[in-house]
């Protein structure tokens, strides 16, 4: 019932088949939701690609368009997740490591934000926090039937970032340590220690050998990709992000050297 290789995508006619065959209440939850925290936003936002028009900002008019007939169909759906109980009861009140726990306990099937999971699941089958076996696998997001696969999904870009700086001397030697940082060879070696991809097309892959990642690659040049962390320019994420670039005259200007894909991950496992 899972998306197959080579691109992985899949309607959401099809997800609810698959959502609806493994969901087994309250042993086992197709999905999950978390609200408690603002670290959500970025997985969650990734559901508004399977429905093309659906934009929570205009950055043009500078309005939020969250009540458009496209956001409310896809907002529509996903709360029909909730209504059908195949996600877990209670997202209100749940953070980031409540997920994590259901993940690892394998009380939910899917969940979005897979390439974090992809090293949850690698470190838990290690330490024993995991029990296996659990086989896994990355796939889209799925889409509605009658559009198109969504773009891939950035979300948690590093970027470095200068505040206010009058001294044009003191620019200088910033401008001159963040592009020395921006080399491929350090970009490589700092997206692999965040479990990311560099941006820059002459860093080298530090993840050559994992087929997931290198299934990502062609995904995204044939779809695109599309920035859920800032939605058209406004911050989506986290409270310290929001604070920083929220503030008038804090920040002067930032360079995003990695991105972390994010994709729906699913497990299975032999049932006895």
């Amino acid at each position: 019932m899972l998306p197959q290789d080579p691109d992985r995508n899949w309607t959401t006619e099809e997800f609810l088949e698959a959502c609806r065959a493994i969901n087994d209440p309250p042993d086992r939850y197709c999905t999950m939701f978390f609200a408690k925290t603002p670290s959500f936003d970025t997985s969650f936002n990734n559901w508004f690609g399977g429905f093309p028009g659906c934009e929570l900002f205009d950055a043009e008019t500078g309005e939020y368009t969250v009540n458009s007939p496209e956001c409310v169909e896809a907002m529509t759906w996903l709360h029909g997740l909730l209504e059908e109980g195949l996600i877990v009861p209670g997202p209100s009140g749940f953070v980031d490591d409540d997920q994590d726990g259901y993940w690892k306990r394998q009380e939910i099937a899917m969940t979005g934000g897979g390439f974090w999971y992809n090293g949850v699941t690698k470190l838990g089958l290690e330490d024993g926090s995991i029990e296996g076996p659990m086989e896994y696998v990355l796939v889209n997001y799925p889409h509605k039937p009658d559009a198109p696969p969504p773009p891939m999904g950035t979300w948690n870009p590093h970027t470095w970032s200068v505040f206010e700086q009058e001294d044009p001397e003191k620019l200088a030697v910033i401008l001159d340590f963040i592009n020395y940082m921006q080399q491929p060879d350090i970009a490589m070696q700092i997206a692999a220690g965040w479990n990311e991809v560099a941006v820059r097309n002459d860093a080298a892959n530090p993840w050559a050998d994992d087929p997931d990642w290198n299934w990502v690659v062609p995904v995204a040049q044939e779809h695109g990709a599309k920035n859920y962390y800032y939605w058209n320019g406004v911050p989506c994420n986290y409270n310290e992000v929001r604070l920083t670039w929220a503030g008038p005259g804090k920040a002067f200007g930032s360079r995003m050297r990695t991105f972390k894909p994010s994709w729906m991950t699913s497990w299975s496992r032999r049932v006895r």
